[in-house]
């Protein structure tokens, strides 16, 4: 549906986050079902600039505990106005999240993006996609960005600490992440090194 409304200024900031979320449907399609191979849902969204964020080690988005995991309403608000101009299918939000309602990104938004990318940019992005590579699924997704928080806000130093507090942060993880599933993230969060006061760097 076209939107009539002044498109959102092309800035770097959101230049990286339509590049970042143009590379993981780049590089994740192939493992993906075929009707969103090239389509992402909210909660993916919010889960790939959540950790973009943390490698950057910026806070623009303010992310808090959420039912399912890390939740930034700024950064809702502003997908919402790029509506029409940079993504479709993402509408006013009101859809429950684990309908995950297809969104697109728009081809000359991505490639305005992807020209505008920095080297610093890059690697960021390049470390969140090596980070993601395998967790791909919204499951996955989820579960190592939750894992992650638990992690860097100070409530877990061990995948059984995380599970604990992920237990008691909403009925919806609770049932969802068992502690299996909670200690291979932390093992792969660990052993990529994100696990630390600073994330890695190329």
């Amino acid at each position: 549906m076209p939107n009539r409304s002044q498109a959102p200024e092309l800035t770097t900031e959101r230049a990286a986050l339509l590049a970042l979320m143009a590379d993981f449907l780049r590089g994740s399609a192939p493992f993906r079902i075929a009707d969103r191979s090239d389509a992402l849902a909210r909660i993916e969204i919010q889960k790939l600039v959540y950790l973009a964020q943390v490698h950057e080690g910026k806070s623009r988005y303010t992310f808090v505990r959420a039912r399912y995991g890390p939740f930034s309403h700024g950064l809702e608000r502003e997908l919402k106005e790029w509506e029409g101009h940079y993504v479709l299918g993402y509408g006013d939000a009101t859809d429950k999240v684990l309908e995950l309602r297809p969104i697109v990104l728009i081809p000359e938004a991505v490639q305005k993006a992807d020209a505008a990318v920095d080297e610093a940019t890059a690697r960021t992005i390049k470390e969140v996609l090596r980070l993601v590579e395998g967790w791909e699924s919204t499951y996955e997704l989820e579960l190592l960005a939750t894992t992650l928080f638990t992690f860097l806000e100070g409530s877990a130093g061990s995948s059984a600490e995380a599970h604990a507090v992920i237990s008691g942060w909403s009925h919806i993880p609770a049932q969802v992440f068992t502690s299996r599933h909670v200690d291979l993230a932390w093992n792969h969060l660990r052993q990529a090194g994100w696990l630390a006061e600073s994330v890695p760097a190329v």
